[in-house]
């Protein structure tokens, strides 16, 4: 076989997108920002944004973006109060 047959376009998965992963820009919008006051403004709401936090953040068809908004801030909350749990009980 010679360096000449030997066709480097045939079964390249990498050709069209070297990181082998799916590009974000095909599968996803990006949120505008009237969109994103729209969020913030549900979220001042109470109990409703408790509702919208978990929907958004384990709903199937939830914007990316707003999934992993939801999702880092309910981390940070587990924290805080995992921490304030620590601090009431090693503090008195």
């Amino acid at each position: 076989m010679d360096f000449k047959d030997y066709d480097t376009t045939k079964n390249n998965k990498f050709q069209d997108n070297p990181s082998g992963y799916s590009s974000f820009r095909d599968t996803e919008d990006v949120m505008t920002v009237m969109e994103w006051v729209g969020v913030i403004t549900i979220l001042f709401i109470p109990l409703i944004n408790i509702i919208m936090f978990s929907i958004w953040a384990f709903g199937k068809r939830s914007n990316m973006n707003l999934k992993n908004f939801c999702r880092a801030i309910l981390v940070a909350i587990v924290i805080g109060f995992c921490l304030k749990v620590l601090r009431e009980i090693f503090c008195f």
